[in-house]
């Protein structure tokens, strides 16, 4: 199966049944206004980071671009991380920008050659994307626990990993079924989005470190599948996005594009399942609340951000009931976090 014969109605189809599933409530804020506050918050306060690197000419990347990048950073850690303080969610938003910095090509592709030897050697590094992560993650680490920390530190050091693979556009061969979810584990970066949950303002690692632990597994799968989910009808007719999880899966297990959706949409479903039964029905409290959060706001997440052309993809759906509904559900959460662009602050002379 091409891309020009894939069904809109089947893609509508699978979102609906995890939306259905989820039975989305995103009460992570008391009302639109105090979302918007938050977001201006942490988004003047993450621009004015980024403004200081310009000035003092330690990112060499146009201020178009940063400010580019900065608005789906903070609007990821925002929704996704709503019970979060405002320092940290700034500081959660200087890391994720300087991948979104990357995504839209602001950094050089970073040498495979010296990138280990001065990150063993603590010479200066001459990634340009690692020299400035470099220097951010001491403030951002400060905030979690050991063990989240050290799972923060990994999973930044695995993108980098990853993302010379994708860059190469190694897709894998027929029948290595494996490769498809180790990529996507490299460079998914779910491990750091799911830790980052559990900072030292809100709960105590130490006394908290099985429910944190056991959680982890899941809730990447989660974040990678619901990911999957969102940005499918993008990624397939994105031609600058050829190596993604769909591609991937249909090229190892010699499946059509519809039915490595399908997959995904499986995945999602049950993992949702797992994580309500095990940690969000009363076993766990500690994290109980953390986690419905989490698992709410990282669709309104993706239903906000127009990179994901859902809503062009809602109108290739016409009067089919799956595209009915999903409208249904794209209109309400939409007025829970869309915001015009003239709402959000505006970009700087810098």
């Amino acid at each position: 199966m091409s891309i020009k014969d894939l069904s809109p109605d089947a893609t509508l189809s699978g979102i609906v049944k995890f939306l259905d599933k989820l039975e989305y409530q995103d009460d992570n804020f008391a009302n639109r206004n105090a979302r918007l506050e938050t977001l201006n918050l942490v988004w003047k306060s993450t621009a004015e980071h980024f403004e200081n690197l310009i000035r003092a000419e330690k990112i060499r990347v146009a201020p178009k671009l940063v400010y580019k990048a900065i608005q789906p950073s903070v609007r990821g850690n925002v929704y996704s991380l709503g019970n979060l303080s405002i320092p940290l969610l700034v500081d959660l938003s200087i890391y994720w920008t300087f991948f979104f910095i990357n995504e839209l090509g602001g950094f050089k592709d970073p040498s495979m050659e010296t990138f280990l030897p001065d990150l063993l050697s603590g010479a200066e590094q001459r990634s340009e994307f690692w020299f400035l992560m470099n220097e951010h993650l001491p403030r951002l680490l400060s905030h979690y626990g050991p063990f989240c920390g050290l799972t923060i530190f990994r999973s930044t050091l695995g993108w980098c990993q990853g993302s010379w693979l994708e860059k190469r556009n190694i897709i894998g061969y027929p029948g290595a079924h494996r490769y498809p979810t180790y990529l996507r584990h490299l460079t998914g970066l779910s491990e750091n989005g799911c830790v980052s949950l559990f900072p030292k303002e809100i709960i105590d690692e130490d006394e908290n470190l099985q429910h944190i632990a056991v959680l982890l597994p899941h809730m990447v799968t989660y974040v990678d599948k619901v990911n999957d989910l969102f940005s499918f009808y993008k990624e397939v007719h994105d031609p600058d996005d050829r190596i993604n999880a769909a591609t991937t899966y249909s090229h190892a297990h010699g499946v059509t594009l519809q039915e490595s959706f399908e997959y995904i949409v499986e995945e999602a479903v049950s993992c949702l399942e797992q994580i309500r039964t095990v940690f969000t029905k009363g076993r766990v409290p500690a994290v109980q609340k953390v986690v419905e959060s989490t698992l709410q706001g990282y669709v309104t997440y993706h239903i906000c951000e127009d990179r994901y052309r859902l809503g062009e993809l809602t109108e290739k759906g016409g009067d089919d009931p799956n595209a009915t509904e999903f409208s249904r559900y794209y209109n309400m959460i939409r007025k829970v976090g869309w915001f015009d662009p003239s709402e959000w602050p505006q970009p700087r002379d810098v």
